[in-house]
């Protein structure tokens, strides 16, 4: 049993690390790497795999049980509405993943899968290495290998209370050191456009599309745009966010994948830098609660299923 969450990875910087244990028991990885329970590798006949990837808002960060996850809870919600059907879904989603890591990850450990769907939701990871001075096609800028030390072989615990930095990105992001430096800014992120994003994103479109593989692009709730509006006033990140939905809104039905937005469907506050904010779906303003993955789950579960991508009527594949 491993007591490490993630472990360096040679191409991805970082990936989950397979038969993690929490230590109460309720969080586990599978040996493939993802979060919840062994699967079989090899899809069995007449089986629909529907493949979640993202960040930490699909590995579900912060909710404990992976029963209650959106991932979960999806597989659930699909099960009920279609009862007769062979389905199960998987959680790819890795905490702190920009969209070239999964990207990468769609290439090693999902695509082997031959999962039938993915579903691919985002936020705000690609939001961060934009508020550099500069961006490069991999974001070279906002990454750093991962080094070893002694802090790899003790406990999360351990590391908090000696005040050792235990977040993912203190080991594989510059983000800190450039804030140090006073090179972080919000024009940085309003100069630098969305294309690391866009470029990632329809490469991960096209080639789920050449393995025949159906996406759902999911759009988040939060920090959204609409009409007219004023860039002086407007926060900056706010803005990132939805030239990134704008980008998938464009780029999904070019090579025949469809888009979800939830915040048609899932309640987001109106946003506000203050502490002051909160919601009943929400554990904090990224990242759902166990009511909040109960509800996202059913929510992706019927747009799966109006827009045929999981098709009502049970058929022989």
């Amino acid at each position: 049993m491993s007591r490490s969450i993630y472990r360096r990875h040679h191409y991805t910087l970082y990936e989950l690390t397979p038969g993690y244990r929490s230590a109460d028991g309720l969080t586990q990885h599978n040996s493939w790497g993802f979060r919840g329970p062994e699967f079989a590798i090899e899809k069995p006949s007449g089986r629909t795999r529907v493949v979640c990837m993202g960040e930490s808002t699909t590995y579900c960060t912060g909710i404990p049980r992976d029963v209650d996850t959106y991932p979960a809870r999806l597989e659930a919600s699909l099960r009920a509405m279609l009862p007769t059907a062979d389905i199960e879904v998987l959680n790819a989603g890795v905490g702190g993943y920009t969209s070239a890591e999964n990207l990468l990850r769609f290439v090693f450990k999902v695509q082997p899968l031959a999962p039938d769907v993915v579903v691919f939701y985002y936020t705000h990871n690609d939001v961060h290495p934009r508020r550099l001075p500069s961006l490069s096609r991999d974001y070279a800028e906002y990454s750093k290998p991962w080094r070893a030390s002694l802090a790899d072989y003790l406990p999360s615990s351990l590391l908090s209370w000696v005040g050792w930095p235990t977040d993912i990105g203190d080991r594989v992001r510059t983000y800190g050191r450039h804030a140090r430096r006073g090179e972080t800014s919000r024009e940085h992120l309003t100069r630098n456009s969305s294309w690391v994003f866009r470029d990632n994103m329809e490469s991960l479109a096209i080639l789920a599309a050449g393995w025949r593989v159906r996406m759902l692009f999911v759009n988040p709730p939060y920090a959204f745009l609409d009409g007219d509006y004023d860039p002086a006033t407007i926060h900056p990140g706010a803005r990132a966010v939805h030239e990134h939905r704008v980008a998938i809104e464009e780029i999904a039905p070019r090579h025949g994948h469809a888009v979800y937005d939830l915040r048609a469907e899932l309640p987001y506050p109106p946003y506000t830098d203050s502490d002051t904010w909160k919601s009943d779906l929400f554990l904090d303003k990224v990242h759902v609660n166990e009511k909040g993955a109960a509800l996202m789950g059913e929510l992706v579960a019927r747009a799966l299923l109006d827009r045929g991508i999981v098709p009502r009527m049970e058929s022989p594949r």
